[in-house]
């Protein structure tokens, strides 16, 4: 699921492992987190906790679900039952960015997997952002933050292949979220 929409500016997706650019304390850091058959080993260039990569490495994984209370409350759904049975302990991959996965959505309506993964590289490098220096870490930049993309503007968002109404849209959802007018940790 991740490796298919890899965007190779942000991230590399292996068979078990993810190298990241992240934002830690509004810093840019990579991330590098390996699975293992008993452990998942990571680790990041910041200056963070030990508890503090776990929380994060714990939230991108999603180990912290109920499984046994998802599966209680799905005993009745046929097709989820034998989903279920078929792919025990099988869990959801996470933003670490709420804002992130939002724009992810918004370039991924309409086009094939692949077109978005194209969509989100360019806009990770191309979109002419304000403060895009600040963001690369090692051979990966950070996904652009709500503040970048409202200060682009529209137009800037079309000159990397957005149409006009995507490139309103995500102008529009970048402005609400800098402007604090969403709060993801109330949706969560």
């Amino acid at each position: 699921f991740l490796r298919a929409r890899q965007a190779s500016a942000i991230e590399t997706i292996g068979d078990r492992s993810i190298t990241r650019a992240i934002r830690v304390n509004g810093q840019p850091t990579l991330l590098r987190v390996s699975v293992g058959r008993t452990r998942i080993p990571a680790e990041c260039t910041a200056d963070i906790t030990a508890a503090s990569l776990r929380a994060i490495v714990r939230r991108m994984l999603d180990l912290d679900a109920d499984l046994q209370s998802f599966a209680r409350h799905v005993t009745r759904d046929r097709l989820l039952v034998r989903l279920l049975r078929e792919r025990p302990g099988l869990r959801v991959p996470q933003f670490l960015d709420p804002f992130e996965c939002v724009v992810r959505a918004v370039l991924g309506q309409q086009v094939s997997v692949r077109a978005a993964t194209t969509l989100v590289n360019r806009l990770a490098v191309g979109a002419d952002l304000v403060g895009a220096d600040t963001r690369t870490v090692g051979a990966y930049v950070t996904f652009p933050t709500a503040e970048q993309l409202a200060v682009a503007g529209p137009e800037r968002l079309q000159r990397i292949g957005l149409t006009r109404a995507r490139a309103l849209a995500l102008h529009a959802i970048a402005t609400a979220v800098a402007e604090r007018r969403v709060d993801f940790d109330a949706l969560r």
